[in-house]
Order: C-alpha cells, then structure tokens, then sequence
C-alpha cells in the first residue's frame, strides 16, 4: 500500500514573501551592503536597493603592446577625440547609457564626473595593498605575475598599509561616488598556474631571516610537539627543529593540482588512501587561514581608520581558496570580490556563499572567435561570434543574480587587447568596444536590456528554504519512511545509505530508507531542488535518486542507474503507481549533481558531473499531483546486492525557490 501524508503543514516552514525593488532604507550618503528579505544588496547613498554594474580598465591608455609604449587604443582615441578630457565623457556617457553603474578596477575614476540623466559612475578603485609591499619588499617582485605573497607576519605590512591607505583613501573619504576599495587582485593562495607550490612552502622557503619564514616554522612546531610526527608527513630526514631551521630548499612531499583544477571527491578519495597526504594538506591550509587573517586584518585596520565610509571589497580571488581563507575574508570584509570566467559561475558562487557575505564577481567575460584577434592567451570561454558573446552575457548575469548573495558584477574589460598581445601576451576580445573604440552593437544593446533588469532579477532571485550538508547529524524535518537504522549514517563526507535490495517503482513499494522532508508549493513561484550524488552501480537497476514525492505512488525520480550494463541517468514519472520513463541518458561519471526544477504544474530534471559547471537537460514532464497534494522531496536508492554490502553518498541537498515565475523564465 501507498505511504500517504495527512496533515503536514508547509506553514511551519520558512516563509517566503515575494521581495519588491521598492523597499528603501535611510540615507547614509556612502554604500553599504544590507541584507533584506534573505537577499543582501548593495544600498546607494540615496537608500535604494542596487546592484554594481562595473566594467574594468576603462583607460585613455588602453593596453601597450609588449615591449613597446604603443597603445593602439591611446593611438586611435587620441586621434579621434584630441584629448584625454573629450575622451572621458563619451566613455562615461557610453557606459551610463549601456546601464553600467561603476568604472571597476584600473580604471580613470575622472569619469565619475560626467552625469547623463542625472546619473553619474561611481568607481572602485584598487589599492594593491599587497602588491605594492611586494615591489617594496623585493626588488622587481611582482605579486600578480610572478604569485610572490606579501609577506603578512613582517611588522612593516601593517605600517605599509597604513601609510597607503592614509595617502589613497583618506583624501577622499568624504566622496560618495566612491563605491568601495578593492584591497588587491588575485593574490597567490598556493598551487596555481603561477607554481605548484603551497602558501606553506613558499613561506618556508623565504630569507632565513624574514618574519615570514619564522611565523612558517613556528606554525609546524606547533602542530607537531613530536618532530618525528612531522618527519613522517613531511619525509624529511631530521631529527631536530633546528635542523628544519638550517634547511634550505624545503621540498613539499604532495603536489597537488591547482585550486582551480582539483575535483572535491579525488582530493578527498585521495587523502582517505593516504593520512600523510591529509595531514600535509592540513597543515597547508591551516596555515593559509593565518595567513588569511593577518592580510584581512591589517587591510581592514588601515582602511577604517583612513576610510570609515565605503566599503572594503576585499582582494579579487582568481579561484576558489582554501575554507580557511574563506573564513577570514568573510569575518573582515564587507563584500567578498573573486573573479570567475565560467559559463555557468553557480557552483563556484554557491561555494563562496556559503560563509552568508555579500559577493561581488571582480571580472567575468567571453570572447569572439570572429573578432579579428588571436584570442590565444588571456582566461575566458570562447564564442563563436558578437551575437554568442552577448547571450553569454545575459545568461551568465541572470544566474549569478538569482543567487541572493550576490551584489555586483564587472567585465572585463573596456576595449580590447592588442592582437600583438599586452605585457603578458594576453591578445583576446575583450571589449566592449575594439581597439579604435568602435561599441560591438550586439553585446551593449544586450547589456543595456541586461543591466536594466538587475535589481528585478535580483529581487526574484532564488531565495535558499533549507540546506543540510549533513554535517554531523541530518537537518531538522527529515522523516524515514521504513527505517532501517543500521543502514543509514551520516559522516564528514556526507549522507551515507546502504543500497538494499526493494523497490519503489510501481506497486512494490518496499524501498528502505526512503527519507523524505516538506517543500514549497509551486503555484506562484519556481521551486528547486538538488543534491549531490555518489554511487558505483554494479547490477541491473540498482539506483540512487533525488524525487519530487507525494507518496509511494506518485512521483517523480530523477537518479544514477545502471541499465543494461550502462550507467546512466534516469528520469520517471509515476502516477497511482503507473510508471513511465521520461529519459535515459548514459553518462560516464559516478558523482552528479541532480536538480529538480517545478515551474507552476511542470518538472524539469537536469544535472552535471561533480567538477563541472554547464547543466545538461534531461526531461519534463507534468506533476503527478493526488489527492493530498503535499510535495515533498526524497533521496532515496534501492535494487541493491543481497549479499554485498555497499553504500550511497548524498551531499549538498538545498530546497530553493524564486517568486516571480514570470521573470523567472
């Protein structure tokens, strides 16, 4: 027989009004992040909700060809508007009338003082804060290029700071157009494709002398009060701390891929194999974090007292850094700012939001493969042409503002790249406009219709209802439907549930461990929900799913399953236990994430390989609905072994919805 829920109130859960763009705060006369309704903004001088809409490198002097001091932009500009000042108000107007809002990073902040419709460009400038200690602290150092970190445990970093931030931001912290301050950009927090090494190294290997070397040092001697503990992660050959001392040249003894390029799961398979692994790395980020602390702490101490009136927008991340790091950039900024050139940024945002800061994208873009330029060096995914690279845009903007964290947004950059490359080589179409400041009519008109809508957007975007990571124990409102308690537990790595022989297609309905939880209605708004999944399937049928449930026999599954010998992601329907497939899709990834979407009496399905960041379709189809009429969510598997005891991992469940299902399309 069919389980039924009777009675089971949705109104005990969180509540979601539909948020307005009308909500306004009281002047303060500078920015300020506020969170309101579940969703942080940005709020303007004036009080109103808004959201930075930035572009980079808005510069009479473009980029200079490498090694040389021409500048193709400067040339054309130049001979177009006979001087710098002229140049600056069309840019200014330009951008004003694209619905841009800000002059991002490396930007001329004169252009502020240009107003179109009673509408003026704010700026955020960039300080390089640990930049310039690096040029300060070695002789032709380079933090950007070459990956040196500044070296935060010397006294001089915070006077350094100080004296910046007295000289660059105390004259004008009376300004309003002063949006905020980016503190650097794309500091080194370890392996990245400027070396493989770890913060931890490169700190060990600094001058014998230097403060950061002995902060590196005393941080081991701390960690491991037994130097042959130390000695059997590291493989070092000493028996003293003084020895570790002398040393020169400290070899890491695990390389690991860069930030960016590691997989969640392998690194985590990878230090289970191995204990000296997931010590090392322990021991790497652990130090990352108080490296971490020292920077956000002393940029933020130098910046209140020069600058107590706008905002500290942090250090531009290039990747997603270690947790601890992450932890300290969310107990000190203001707003969090990271730069990310995916198609879809969603699983890299949802990361960051996850410490409930408010996030700015520092740069984004696309590239046009029919532009003219090389687009051989330089980050970024390519188009095929302008009418491509605009819809990246829109798409790419719609989806970082349906996340309700998210505040701003820059591209990068103004006008495009030399095609003999800029000082590293970088070549790519880039601009909004080309090298002798024509606008690319497909992206601006896109931008200025984007641009319009963001705060609508933003205001519709996909509200968080519950998460459960499953740390340590399962969240609040869980229920098992025919528990089985020795099957089922919950460890660091998240859900784990034995797959047991039993059913739950059709009219069988003996599936263990159905565990199930309330949702939102879909009527008025779009509902989601997702998890994460990890199986190996070894018979036919054997399966592991996310559902949108009533009962046992009304549903939608959507899940991992071998068939036929083929592992596979499958979609069906069942109604008064009538069971018909939507989709089988063969994949060749044992994690996936799994989504389901309602939008008024529609379910879509859809997913992605764990690593990766572009969704792929599944199916549709209508909602089973009965009589009840609750929907609930489930994650479930069963068509297990008899005789072989195997386990399921579930990670990363959300409920989510979006209260305009109008603009929600």
């Amino acid at each position: 027989m069919a389980a039924r829920f009777v009675g089971l109130h949705f109104a005990a859960m969180i509540t979601t009004a539909v948020l307005t763009t009308s909500i306004e705060a009281a002047e303060t006369g500078f920015y300020r992040a506020e969170k309101q309704d579940g969703r942080w903004w940005l709020i303007s001088p004036e009080g109103k909700q808004t959201i930075l809409k930035g572009v980079c490198h808005v510069q009479f002097d473009g980029d200079r060809i490498k090694g040389t001091d021409r500048s193709p932009y400067r040339e054309a500009v130049q001979a177009k508007y006979g001087s710098v000042n002229a140049w600056r108000e069309t840019a200014a107007k330009r951008l004003l009338e694209w619905g841009f809002n800000t002059v991002g990073a490396w930007s001329d902040d004169r252009l502020i003082q240009f107003e179109v419709d009673g509408k003026r460009l704010a700026c955020a400038p960039i300080l390089d804060l640990g930049a310039q200690f690096v040029a300060k602290e070695i002789r032709g150092g380079q933090a950007w290029l070459q990956g040196i970190f500044p070296d935060v445990f010397d006294p001089d970093f915070e006077s350094f700071c100080r004296n910046r931030t007295l000289e660059r931001c105390n004259p004008r912290k009376e300004e309003k157009a002063i949006l905020g301050w980016f503190t650097d950009n794309e500091l080194r927090w370890g392996p990245d494709w400027r070396g493989k090494e770890e913060l931890l190294t490169l700190f060990l290997n600094r001058p014998a002398n230097s403060a950061g070397r002995q902060a590196a040092l005393q941080f081991l001697a701390r960690r491991y009060p037994d130097i042959q503990q130390f000695t059997k992660v590291w493989k070092m050959q000493i028996s003293s701390w003084d020895e570790l001392e002398r040393a020169t040249n400290i070899a890491q003894p695990f390389v690991r891929q860069p930030f960016y390029a590691q997989n969640e799961l392998e690194e985590r398979a990878a230090n289970e194999v191995n204990p000296a692994r997931a010590a090392f790395v322990a021991d790497c980020e652990a130090f990352a974090g108080e490296v971490a602390e020292r920077y956000f702490k002393a940029t933020r101490t130098a910046l209140r007292q020069a600058d107590p009136n706008h905002l500290n927008l942090g250090c531009r991340f290039a990747y997603l850094p270690p947790r601890p790091v992450l932890a300290a950039a969310a107990r000190h900024l203001d707003a969090i700012s990271f730069n990310c050139y995916l198609v879809d940024p969603t699983p890299v945002v949802r990361k960051y939001a996850e410490f409930d800061r408010p996030l700015v994208i520092g740069e984004f873009t696309f590239r046009a493969q029919d532009s003219g330029l090389p687009n051989t060096r330089g980050a970024g995914p390519k188009v095929p042409d302008q009418k491509a690279r605009a819809a990246a845009f829109k798409q790419y903007v719609q989806l970082i503002l349906h996340e309700p964290t998210v505040v701003g947004y820059n591209w990068f950059q103004h006008n495009d790249q030399p095609k003999e490359g800029r000082f590293d080589g970088e070549n790519s179409n880039y601009g909004v406009v080309d090298e002798n400041d024509r606008p690319y009519p497909e992206l601006t008109e896109t931008m200025k219709s984007v641009n319009a809508l963001a705060e609508v957007w933003h205001a519709e975007s996909a509200r968080l209802v519950f998460r459960d990571d499953f740390a340590g124990k399962l969240g609040d409102g869980w229920q098992w439907l025919r528990e089985d308690k020795s099957a089922w537990r919950v460890t660091s790595s998240g859900l784990e549930i034995r797959i047991q022989p039993g059913n739950l297609w059709g009219g069988a309905n003996d599936a263990r461990n159905v565990l199930v939880r309330p949702i939102p209605q879909p009527d008025d708004k779009e509902v989601l929900i997702s998890v994460t999944v990890q199986n190996h399937p070894t018979g036919q049928y054997e399966q592991a799913n996310l559902a949108w449930y009533y009962d046992d026999a009304h549903m939608v599954k959507l899940g991992q399953e071998l068939v036929d010998g083929k592992l596979c992601i499958v979609m069906g329907r069942e109604e008064k236990d009538r069971t018909r497939p939507i989709a089988i899709i063969p994949i060749n990834a044992f994690a996936v994430e799994l989504q389901l979407r309602a939008r008024g009496k529609t379910l879509y399905g859809r997913f992605r390989p764990v690593g990766t960041d572009k969704w792929q379709s599944v199916g549709e189809c209508d909602l089973p609905v009965p009589a009840n009429n609750q929907p609930m969510a489930s994650i479930h598997c069963y068509q297990g072994p008899r005789d072989t005891e195997r386990w399921v991992q579930f990670s990363d469940f959300r409920v989510e919805s979006v209260g305009n299902l109008a603009s929600a399309n």
